[in-house]
């Protein structure tokens, strides 16, 4: 019951330190799966992505794999999407290498869930080129 609250208030205001604070004061279970809460907070950061919120949209989808949710592997690749797409957008510069190299680890990740496809037809086929290129 308080887990659902701390998440509910999470997916609203990630920066919310007392909610953080009394999710991670509550006793860990590492079969537990994403409740609904969770899995807005996976939606909404998904939503920030295209609407170009990137950094907002790496913050929820960041809190929503820490909750080991049930869609880790969309969660992953969204989060890396994010990240390539500011790499790309700041020019690809040497400064921002850091930006590719997490999205290539991330791209792995999603790839570890067996049977994952990406959403190929919703992100940019550059994003899909790097996703493919990625090796676990």
């Amino acid at each position: 019951m308080a887990k659902g609250k701390y998440m509910a208030i999470l997916a609203e205001n990630p920066g919310n330190a007392r909610a953080k604070a009394g999710l991670e004061s509550l006793p860990k279970d590492a079969n537990v799966v994403a409740s609904a809460d969770a899995d807005r907070m996976l939606a909404n950061g998904i939503g920030e992505f295209y609407k170009g919120a990137y950094e907002d949209a790496e913050v929820h989808i960041k809190d929503y794999i820490e909750l080991n949710g049930a869609k880790a592997a969309l969660a992953y690749f969204y989060r890396a999407a994010s990240k390539l797409t500011r790499y790309y957008l700041r020019g690809e510069k040497q400064d921002d290498r850091r930006l590719l190299t997490d999205a290539e680890s991330d791209f792995r990740m999603a790839k570890k869930t067996p049977g994952f496809n990406p959403p190929e037809k919703m992100v940019s086929p550059k994003i899909i080129q790097v996703f493919n290129k990625s090796t676990s």
